[in-house]
């Protein structure tokens, strides 16, 4: 079956039809927030404590933008390395912290110390990228885990601690520190 000359489509709406489309995408394309303002948004919320924790995908783009941006680590913490998430002195009562740590050189030890009065151990998750470890935090000693050499630098550390049922992670009060091996 032949149709009419009228009925096909011609070759100039065709074009039009894949400039607009090509327009569309490309106006797309830019109207995205570039990751780095993500990423810098995600770290003010870290910051002040007015988000949870990162998820998967979040993490990666965090990593990422260190890895292509190292002044960007230089801006997030003073000295080579340290906390960039809400907490007092290194006391973290909203059950997750982020840490930076600038190169292989700078201090590879996670020092946890549980700050829950009724004595409990605080479960813990201790990961990085192509890292991760699980441990409890007790009172007294200090729980100490060693981080990787391998990087990448500069490297973000997440420390959380684990829920247990329908328990809420607020209740895992404890502190963290980056410090050198001993």
């Amino acid at each position: 079956m032949n149709l009419p000359y009228r009925v096909r489509p011609g070759a100039g709406f065709v074009v039009v039809v894949i400039v607009v489309l090509a327009s569309a995408g490309f106006l797309a394309f830019g109207a995205r927030t570039p990751v780095l303002d993500e990423v810098w948004k995600m770290q003010i919320e870290l910051e002040t404590g007015t988000r949870g924790p990162l998820d998967d995908a979040e993490f990666d783009a965090f990593q990422d933008t260190l890895l292509r941006y190292p002044e960007f680590a230089d801006n997030l913490v003073d000295g080579s390395h340290g906390i960039i998430s809400a907490h007092e002195s290194g006391l973290v009562d909203g059950g997750y912290v982020y840490l930076v740590r600038k190169s292989k050189a700078d201090p590879g030890v996670v020092k946890v110390v549980s700050a829950r009065n009724n004595g409990k151990d605080v479960s813990l998750r201790i990961s990085s990228r192509g890292f991760s470890v699980e441990g409890k935090a007790a009172r007294q000693p200090a729980s100490i885990f060693r981080l990787p050499d391998s990087g990448p630098f500069p490297q973000l550390i997440e420390v959380r601690a684990k829920k247990k049922g329908k328990a809420r992670v607020m209740n895992r009060p404890f502190t963290v520190s980056l410090e050198a091996a001993p």
